[in-house]
């Protein structure tokens, strides 16, 4: 399959976050033009370096500028706090707003994106431990599910404007400089590993670099359209995943934190630690996309 040249003009949401600033990093490499738009303008500028065009509102954008490629990473992070009322609200303006702007801002463009690739993440399927997800399985009914259903929805629009959606269904997303492998690692030098609930409970993970590759495959590939689904081959349990990372740290995984535990300190949070989803990222390897990293061990090298 023939690749495109790289796209000129990127317009990225969430650029300065875990995702984003790895993906800017790439793209800067590549010599693509920036504009990354964040509420905290200085803050963003400082992070990112003086050759990325940072902007408070998609407003200051004319109908007559050029933008080629759109990726939509908004979004509050699940983890952070408890989900309170206020959160959970959070958890969907945050997506659903920015992703409304950028329709909007897409239907008043004079020379529409060639793709847009808007974040989503797993758990759009639900969680069942008995079930193995690919990108043509059904939306779930919990509140996570709703959260990514209402999400695509909402980004979906822009197709209508000839514009390619890539709908990224996101698993967890692995470094060693950051995210939640970082903290992980850390606990389970200091002898802190643990088993959460039954352990039983399905880890689809991908690394951050990955991911980041995923990304320009989706932009460079038209045939790339829909849900792909952003996770490794080889979803692994909760149990292998602590027992593999204790083993490469040389530390004894002794603890167990029973469900009931994590539920009463961390209350609907835990849902995100006791429940998963097994995902495979079926369009991605049938595409011919390539991962670097296949087996958990690798992830903590």
């Amino acid at each position: 399959m023939a690749q495109q040249k790289p796209s000129k003009t990127w317009l990225l949401t969430g650029g300065s976050g875990f995702i984003g600033a790895a993906l800017v990093a790439e793209l800067k490499r590549k010599g693509v033009r920036l504009i990354v738009l964040s509420r905290n303008q200085n803050k963003t500028q400082i992070k990112l370096g003086r050759h990325v065009t940072v902007i408070t509102s998609l407003d200051i954008l004319k109908p007559s500028d050029q933008i080629d490629v759109v990726v939509n990473l908004a979004g509050e992070p699940l983890f952070g706090g408890l989900w309170t009322k206020k959160r959970k609200q959070a958890f969907f303006s945050s997506r659903l707003d920015t992703t409304k702007a950028l329709v909007q801002l897409i239907n008043q463009l004079e020379h529409k994106p060639a793709v847009m690739i808007s974040g989503s993440a797993i758990g759009y399927y639900g969680a069942d431990p008995e079930k193995t997800f690919v990108e043509s399985s059904e939306a779930g009914s919990d509140d996570m599910a709703r959260l990514c259903t209402e999400w695509e929805q909402t980004a979906a629009p822009v197709a209508k404007e000839g514009v390619r959606l890539v709908l990224l269904r996101i698993g967890l997303v692995l470094d060693k400089a950051g995210g939640m492998l970082a903290p992980l690692m850390l606990a389970s030098r200091l002898g802190l590993g643990a088993r959460l609930g039954s352990g039983r409970q399905w880890m689809s993970w991908i690394t951050r670099d990955d991911l980041v590759r995923m990304i320009l495959f989706a932009a460079d590939h038209p045939a790339v359209k829909g849900p792909i689904n952003g996770t490794a081959p080889n979803p692994v349990t909760q149990k292998v995943f602590a027992d593999t990372l204790a083993k490469h740290v040389r530390r004894p995984r002794f603890f167990w934190i029973p469900a009931f535990v994590l539920r009463l300190f961390l209350g609907q949070m835990s849902d995100l630690l006791l429940k998963g989803q097994k995902v495979l990222p079926r369009k991605a390897t049938d595409m011919g996309f390539a991962f670097e990293t296949v087996d958990i061990e690798d992830t903590f090298g």
